[in-house]
């Protein structure tokens, strides 16, 4: 649990492009955005936990090791991330 954690903190630090630059001036595509993400982060979230809950036997590595974990910890950071800004920019457009 502890990597995977490393793995997410190490995750939110990657910057670049806004990926949601091309919908954030569109409340209509924006809201499809956010729901898009939504229904990726719920698919991602129910994987690892399937990954992270399946038993293992003593010659598998631990579930932290699984470079799919690392993977799905990687993008649940990053769209996690867009979500919070997307929904941020629906927040402060009700506010004007």
């Amino acid at each position: 649990a502890g990597a995977l954690l490393i793995v997410l903190a190490g995750a939110a630090c990657l910057g670049g492009a806004d990926p949601d630059a091309d919908v954030r001036a569109d409340p209509e595509a924006r809201a499809e955005r956010i729901a898009g993400l939504r229904a990726s982060i719920e698919r991602d979230h129910r994987v690892l936990m399937e990954l992270i809950a399946r038993p293992r036997t003593a010659t598998e590595a631990p579930a932290h090791e699984d470079p799919r974990v690392r993977e799905i910890a990687a993008r649940l950071t990053d769209r996690t991330r867009r979500l919070e800004r997307l929904e941020a920019d629906v927040d402060a457009a009700s506010v004007q």
